[in-house]
């Protein structure tokens, strides 16, 4: 499969990557998951009392990982999160 791919045009992909625009990219990629650990500890401290955040935030980004690597897409991770809490 590799032998198809043209590195010299990879190459120049890479490198024609406005860094500015993937920094924007990145930076909004995490608060949204930011955001997202904010309304989970919300609606834990709803349900079950108060968490910390930092706490939080490293269960969440434990499930997307797994959310990544389990097949299924989702199921994986929110286990995770649940069994974590």
């Amino acid at each position: 499969m590799f032998y198809i791919i043209d590195i010299n045009e990879v190459q120049s992909i890479i490198l024609s990557i406005d860094v500015t625009k993937m920094l924007f990219a990145v930076f909004f990629g995490i608060l949204a998951n930011v955001v997202s650990v904010f309304r989970w500890q919300l609606i834990l401290k709803l349900m079950f009392g108060n968490f910390k955040f930092a706490e939080l935030l490293g269960i969440f980004f434990q499930s997307l990982s797994l959310n990544s690597v389990l097949p299924g897409g989702i199921v994986g991770g929110d286990v995770f999160r649940s069994y974590s809490v």
